[in-house]
């Protein structure tokens, strides 16, 4: 929790500590997520801003396929585009395939703008598993992603994020 005279910087660093230890499936973050989580979307409790993000991706890691629905929903529900990129940053961070492919579903359903499209595909493609399940999607749906993006930059940028982890 922070405090009140707490430094910026402190609460960056909070986050991101939070953040990596989820990635590591530290399982106390992940419960303490999924308890703040679920109280958000069943009983509205608010969930500080600057913990937003470390609190859905490490959600995500728990792989309980409920808050990836959860997660569309408040994707769908706010009018906040700084709300959306949280949402589309954290739908790539489990390592459950079939939740990874609902992700690239989703990133290509008309509910998403193309330059979330890209947050969500290269969220995705931040993994082993996600970067070949998003790299077979887009090969699979080239004609679709060339029509979505229109020639755009972020059809560069998305090729480029979907590339750059292949060894």
């Amino acid at each position: 929790e922070s405090s009140p005279d707490e430094e910026h910087l402190t609460k960056i660093l909070r986050s991101l500590l939070l953040s990596r230890m989820a990635m590591f499936d530290d399982l106390r973050v992940i419960n303490e997520a999924v308890r703040r989580l679920t109280a958000h979307v069943e009983r509205d409790e608010p969930i500080a801003a600057d913990l937003r993000s470390s609190i859905y991706e490490a959600a995500m890691r728990s792989k309980k396929r409920n808050f990836f629905d959860d997660l569309c929903h408040i994707y769908r529900e706010t009018t906040l585009h700084e709300e959306k990129v949280r949402v589309a940053s954290a739908l790539g961070s489990t390592d459950d395939e079939a939740t990874l492919g609902s992700a690239l579903e989703f990133a290509m359903s008309s509910e998403v703008q193309p330059h979330d499209t890209f947050i969500i595909i290269s969220s995705v493609a931040s993994s082993q598993l996600g970067r070949d399940l998003a790299w077979n999607h887009f090969r699979d749906n080239w004609n679709l992603f060339n029509e979505r993006f229109n020639d755009d930059a972020l059809l560069t940028r998305l090729i480029k994020s979907l590339t750059e982890n292949f060894a």
